[in-house]
């Protein structure tokens, strides 16, 4: 399974914490091991470093970015 984040070119900091927790809830709960997120605004900004930060403790994760 693929989850993908494509989202707004602004978005609140309170966000970077909430993705964080939502993407390792997918990882838990969900078996979610791809990703795939945009690269334009903060939105997508915070998934991806969201994203290298759980990398370094689930291994098995991997993510790309869709360059527009």
């Amino acid at each position: 399974m693929v989850c993908t984040f494509f989202g707004h070119a602004d978005a609140p900091d309170w966000t970077k914490e909430a993705l964080k927790n939502e993407i390792v809830k997918l990882i838990q709960e969900e078996g979610v091991k791809n990703f795939c997120v945009g690269n334009n605004g903060n939105f997508d900004f915070y998934v991806q470093r969201a994203l290298k930060e759980i990398q370094n403790i689930y291994e098995e994760v991997d993510y790309f970015i869709a360059l527009s």
